[in-house]
């Protein structure tokens, strides 16, 4: 993994996204009962709208990813990942908080189908059970560091700090990765990668 620019590059990439998505999500519940004013239902109405966005997101994915390439599609997901971040940190209508969680959603799928996808490409059969253990040690074990943050932050400086936070952190991580994530640099891993018998 860590001698694979473009595997490593992703796999830091998850590792940040997750950190910064749990950051946020950590004290939704207060935001979405104290800022945006919701009940227990129209908590639960605002999760749904995400998973509705996922649901869209399974349906779209290939076809954005033949449309737009592979680069645009994972560098696009990770930045609009961070735009509704950004976009949710001041909004005080619940409708808008959910339909920026729909769109949220889309994304995560996005950039699930296509990474994953990416990666049992280019990584070895006989590589891929260990690759994708280090691979997801890295995006799951950022998920309640990512937790530990937004408790931290949300009490330093406001229930919404979490959402600038994550926005933030998940901009500056897509404009480091950029550069290794290019349609040449995945062009060139596939290429690279063994043949499949």
């Amino acid at each position: 993994l860590w001698r694979h620019p473009v595997l490593s590059t992703l796999g830091v990439l998850h590792g940040v996204f997750n950190l910064a998505a749990t950051a946020a999500v950590a004290t939704f519940v207060l935001v979405a009962q104290e800022e945006l004013g919701v009940d227990g239902a129209g908590f639960g109405v605002l999760l749904a709208a995400g998973a509705g966005g996922a649901l869209l997101g399974s349906l779209v994915a290939e076809r954005l990813n033949r449309r737009l390439g592979t680069s645009a599609t994972i560098l696009g997901s990770g930045i609009g990942f961070g735009l509704t971040s950004l976009a949710i940190a001041p909004l005080s209508s619940p409708v808008a908080v959910g339909a920026m969680l729909a769109v949220n959603g889309v994304l995560v799928v996005l950039w699930n189908v296509v990474t994953v996808s990416l990666r049992q490409a280019i990584i070895p059969d006989e590589l891929l059970g260990r690759v994708n253990s280090v691979y997801r040690f890295l995006g799951w074990g950022a998920i309640p560091v990512g937790g530990a943050i937004g408790g931290v932050v949300a009490s330093a400086f406001g229930l919404r700090a979490p959402w600038w936070f994550a926005g933030g952190l998940t901009l500056v991580a897509v404009v480091v990765a950029a550069p290794q994530l290019t349609r040449a640099r995945i062009d060139a891993a596939r290429a690279a990668a063994p043949a499949r018998g």
